[in-house]
């Protein structure tokens, strides 16, 4: 029987808006809102203009019909979600069912995990759809624990998911609207202190095609030379549109040491690999089933 989107079972939809909620950054299929933030004081970070892929955080998804108006709400502090190594058994089993769920979906293909560092890092990646971060979590280890920089504004706008949330953590929130967010650069130094990942697509909006990078930002940089960790470049492909059964790209490349390199030396340096990194593609023919559907489900 040919699957179709309002064949799939409520629970199967549910579970998939849990999952996006947890681990996606935005999409395109909702207004992206962006700004920068910036941050002042005596560090690297601190003199930078922080630009979580420079025009920096999107909204993160929800699914039409489950959300509920919160009026009012205000963005919760930065550091209002522990950081660090470890994964909670919360987030573990979280991740066990998404992983389940998209792997059923979609076919991964993955190179380089023999080079995921198991220590503290920064990761960047191409950006080109809501399957990114998701791909990120599922495909890479649970720990040390990945923590995207995202604005909460939309997922706070759904109870349910937002209490999931606030449990699992896994996200350092921005408020677009603070300039000098002190929080924000001190939470993000804490995560790497404690042995965390901190995670950011540098182009700041997702690319216009497969194969096709925008110029990436310099925050990743900044926190990367600021706190001595090294850089992990990951290249994508195959997300920018995305039917069931479609075969996913993912690359891990080479980590960046820091070293003594400037920030605008490990700037180049993180841009390069991930354009050296991004797989060459090709579009499928044949049946691409769902694929207006999935490609703007989020």
């Amino acid at each position: 029987m040919t699957l179709t989107a309002r064949r799939l079972p409520q629970a199967v939809v549910l579970a998939i808006a849990a999952a996006l909620s947890l681990f996606a950054a935005p999409n395109g299929s909702t207004h992206v809102k962006t700004t920068n933030v910036i941050v002042q004081g005596g560090s690297n970070v601190r003199d930078a203009v922080v630009q979580m892929g420079g025009r920096v955080t999107h909204d993160l998804p929800i699914i039409g019909g489950f959300s509920a108006q919160v009026p009012g709400s205000a963005i919760p502090a930065a550091d209002m979600l522990p950081v660090g190594r470890r994964a909670s058994p919360l987030f573990r089993l979280v991740r066990i069912v998404g992983s389940g769920l998209f792997h059923l979906m979609f076919r991964f293909e993955v190179q380089g995990r023999e080079r995921i560092p198991d220590q503290a890092y920064v990761l960047i990646c191409n950006h080109l759809g809501w399957m990114d971060a998701i791909s990120l979590l599922i495909l890479l280890p649970s720990e040390p624990r990945i923590h995207f920089l995202a604005d909460p504004t939309s997922m706070m706008k759904n109870r349910p998911l937002w209490t999931l949330v606030r449990a699992t953590g896994g996200i350092v929130p921005v408020d677009r609207a603070q300039r000098g967010n002190t929080r924000l650069y001190r939470h993000v130094e804490r995560c790497l202190a404690e042995g965390g990942v901190v995670a950011l697509f540098p182009e700041g909006d997702f690319g216009p095609r497969e194969g096709e990078l925008l110029p990436f930002k310099k925050g990743f940089a900044h926190f990367a030379v600021d706190a001595s960790v090294p850089v992990l470049p990951v290249g994508m492909a195959g997300m920018k549109e995305v039917w069931l059964g479609k075969q996913l790209f993912v690359r891990i490349g080479e980590p960046i040491p820091p070293d003594d390199r400037t920030i605008e030396e490990v700037h180049h340096l993180g841009e390069q690999a991930v354009s050296a990194l991004v797989p060459r593609y090709e579009e499928p023919s044949g049946r691409k089933p769902l694929r207006g559907w999935l490609t703007g489900l989020f």
